[in-house]
């Protein structure tokens, strides 16, 4: 997928229910940077802008987006303020609205659960401290809420989907229990927490992306920690591990994409990346592998969003649609599609071939 640039198509676009009304625009490959055409070129890309209704909401940021096992479904949560819906579910099809549900305050954060019937989120509640809140997709109920301290700004599901972990901007990490909705552990460590949390494929480790450019791994049964990786000169790390476990990337405020081979530096910590990638001219916000961790996907404060062949270390793509600072990037489970959500309150659907 994606090897050249030259090789792919894009398919014709359309946005939907922005706050002007329904309009149509088309793209065309400049290899490798997608443009706008006016004229309506063949190739292209489906868009979609997420339809705040009006008043502050308009003003708001889309802070992440999910997809769901089948990749039929999307999941947005935004900082919308109460009684606005913060969180939304798409049709990773057609672009519909599906529903609407509303959380106890602003979100920041989601995790699918395995299965893809639940998914959960982080945010602030309405005593502006912490919650993480897990919703049955189906029914659009909240199953349950963990209190936090302070506001959850990541949130990550084990691979059993039995555990689910939140983090604050504190040096701590809670560990919750699915069916029980108690708090499992309270991982305490010498870092802040300013980017991603996240579990390794076998649930094993848990690793958590800090304030200070490195990224810390927990033992996810002793609460003990396996040590720290260094990120360089980039600090708050965004954090992907490939799904086959074979790499871990990170990216963060330098704008350098780093790679490293992830067995090898679960074994040793200091072991080197694989490669160093000056990636973007302003900091990294959101880091994505593709399903068959060939690509990873990248977003930026410089609105841009670039897609990288992880063998090769080259840029296969360059995005531009975005006139904000991109805040995540997520694969659909064939691999198909790229979604983006950005600072520009919008959700675009990329579609791939």
């Amino acid at each position: 997928m994606l090897a050249q640039a030259d090789s792919a198509r894009w398919r014709a676009a359309r946005i939907i229910g922005t706050l002007l009304g329904i309009f149509i625009l088309a793209f065309q490959v400049h290899n490798p940077v997608l443009a706008a055409d006016d004229n309506g070129a063949a190739g292209g890309v489906k868009l979609i802008t997420a339809p705040f209704k009006g008043g502050p909401a308009a003003e708001k940021t889309v802070w992440a987006v999910v997809f769901s096992i089948d990749g039929k479904t999307i999941v947005t949560c935004s900082d919308d303020d109460v009684p606005l819906p913060q969180l939304k579910v798409w049709n990773a099809l057609t672009g519909d609205l599906l529903k609407e549900l509303a959380a106890e305050g602003p979100l920041y954060a989601l995790a699918i659960s395995p299965d893809g019937a639940s998914v959960a989120g982080g945010g602030m509640s309405q005593t502006q401290t912490g919650v993480a809140t897990i919703w049955d997709i189906a029914s659009g109920q909240a199953t349950r809420k963990f209190p936090c301290p302070e506001f959850i700004t990541t949130v990550a599901f084990s691979t059993s989907g039995h555990t689910v972990a939140s983090a604050s901007r504190n040096k701590s990490v809670q560990l919750w229990d699915v069916a029980t909705g108690q708090q499992r552990a309270n991982f305490d460590g010498q870092h802040t927490i300013r980017g991603t949390v996240l579990f390794s494929p076998d649930s094993k480790l848990l690793l958590t992306g800090n304030k200070d450019a490195t990224i810390s791994m927990w033992n996810t049964s002793t609460g003990d920690t396996k040590g720290d990786i260094s990120t360089g000169d980039t600090p708050m790390p965004k954090i992907a591990i490939s799904p086959d476990g074979k790499y871990l990337a990170a990216g963060g405020d330098s704008g350098a994409l780093n790679i490293w081979s992830f067995p090898a530096v679960v074994a040793n910590p200091k072991e080197a990346p694989l490669r160093t990638i000056h990636a973007h001219d302003a900091k990294i916000t959101a880091v994505a592998f593709s399903h068959d961790g060939t690509t990873i996907a990248t977003g930026s404060k410089d609105n841009l969003i670039k897609l990288w062949d992880v063998n090769t270390g080259k840029q296969t793509f360059e995005l531009k649609a975005h006139t904000g600072g991109i805040t995540c990037v997520a694969f659909s489970p064939d691999g198909t599609i790229l979604v983006s959500t950005s600072e520009d309150k919008t959700l675009k659907i990329w579609k791939l071939e």
